[in-house]
């Protein structure tokens, strides 16, 4: 794992929730960072290593989330619209416990800043997000600065 990531990293592998989710609820948070990861149209070297490396941190095999991978992307190359991005958070947000949306919501945080900026695509995104995961503007700054906190980032 990559020295700047572990220690976030090493605090998802530990998290109790996330060790236990069902193969569908691995798969939704696979949806969901693959449309992330695409978020900007560009998947440079970092972004796909973060990818990589936060795929690790959920239960399964690396070669069954590998095999997935496919699937995942195929799903989040056909969002095209506005209204495609809000059904599909929407969904991604009915697949999984509540209590999973502000740990998945940092994730998508790490990812985003893997290459040092986030995008305005990648801002509507997480706005997507966070509205279908129903979390108040308040409390995804908060998520949003403690995230680049726990990466050794500044939020500039």
């Amino acid at each position: 794992m990559r020295s700047l990531r572990a220690p976030i990293l090493q605090q998802w592998l530990a998290d109790r929730d996330l060790q236990e989710l069902a193969e569908g609820e691995v798969h939704a948070i696979i949806d969901a960072l693959a449309l992330t990861m695409m978020a900007d149209y560009e998947v440079g070297a970092a972004e796909y290593d973060e990818f990589a490396s936060l795929m690790l941190v959920l239960p399964g095999t690396e070669q069954q989330h590998e095999d997935y991978l496919p699937t995942a992307v195929e799903k989040a190359a056909l969002v095209e619209s506005p209204a495609e991005l809000a059904a599909f958070a929407a969904e991604v947000a009915n697949r999984l416990a509540p209590d999973i949306h502000e740990k998945l919501f940092s994730m998508f945080v790490t990812l985003m800043v893997a290459d040092r900026e986030i995008s305005p695509d990648e801002e509507v995104v997480l706005r997507a997000f966070a509205d279908a995961f129903q979390l108040p503007s308040d409390r995804t700054n908060v998520i949003f600065h403690k995230t680049l906190e726990r990466l050794g980032l500044d939020a500039d």
